[in-house]
């Protein structure tokens, strides 16, 4: 009977199955370094240290296992301190010496210089084809008009006192010259030579009369020219702003949550 109730060897051991069983993972001591205790004391304190400015300085004998406990213990720090941000640095125009960081969540710096990438992309492919669209254009050629409108009645105004004088008035690009006319006909400088002393010189002084009143006519030109460069540069700005507006609009909603993101 005795011989029934004896257990075998395995039966006295006990087995469980943890498969089954979510648990953590126990945390890894570090190593030590054998007979520096203050040493390890150091460094974890100088590893814990959330402020700014401090640093660590190891040294020691060849062996003595310092990279095996630093790298231990950053690698153990690290997975207990959340992860650090990321940064993406930029021109800045206004001191090339000095970038711009654009501080980014965790993981977002891949993706935000990608985006910055075909932002840059779309720009390059934008600028040419919205100053030849036909809408730019008739804009532009609405507000070249309107100095030419200024320009002509002006011209036509001394154009008109010239006739009178029986002289006629050549326009040639931006500069006006003035001709006698003789029988509604324009004489060349055969036919002027032909004329009288009296006539040549009373041609002179008309011309002189008549320069002077295209520049009274004409005292107001530097204005408009000042005027149509500026409607034109704030076409330019107009047109540009309405075409990128949309570009900038979609990373504005997508880092809408980083404020560097969008202030950049």
């Amino acid at each position: 009977m005795h011989k029934d109730l004896k257990l075998p060897p395995e039966a006295l051991r006990l087995s469980v199955d943890l498969s089954g069983f979510d648990l953590p993972e126990a945390p890894k001591a570090p190593t030590p370094i054998l007979g520096q205790p203050r040493a390890q004391a150091a460094l974890e304190f100088g590893v814990a240290m959330p402020n700014p400015g401090y640093n660590i300085f190891v040294m020691g004998e060849p062996g003595t296992g310092r990279l095996s406990l630093i790298t231990s213990q950053l690698s153990e720090a690290a997975q207990k301190s959340p992860a650090p941000p990321a940064f993406a640095y930029a021109d800045n125009f206004s001191n090339p010496r000095e970038p711009v960081a654009v501080c980014l969540p965790a993981g977002y710096g891949h993706e935000f210089g990608k985006d910055i990438d075909k932002l840059i992309d779309d720009l390059l492919a934008t600028f040419p084809a919205v100053f030849e669209s036909p809408a730019y254009q008739q804009k532009k050629s609405a507000l070249e008009r309107q100095f030419s409108q200024h320009y002509n009645a002006a011209i036509d105004l001394v154009d008109e006192r010239a006739r009178a004088m029986n002289i006629a008035l050549f326009r040639e690009s931006e500069s006006v010259t003035f001709a006698p006319l003789r029988d509604g006909k324009t004489l060349d400088e055969d036919q002027f030579a032909l004329l009288s002393q009296a006539e040549r010189e009373q041609f002179h002084k008309q011309v002189e009369a008549l320069e002077e009143y295209l520049g009274d006519v004409l005292i107001e030109l530097p204005q408009w020219r000042r005027e149509l460069v500026e409607k034109l540069r704030q076409l330019d700005c107009d047109t540009i702003k309405q075409a990128i507006d949309p570009l900038f609009a979609a990373l504005q909603e997508k880092y809408q949550h980083i404020e560097d993101a969008v202030s950049f």
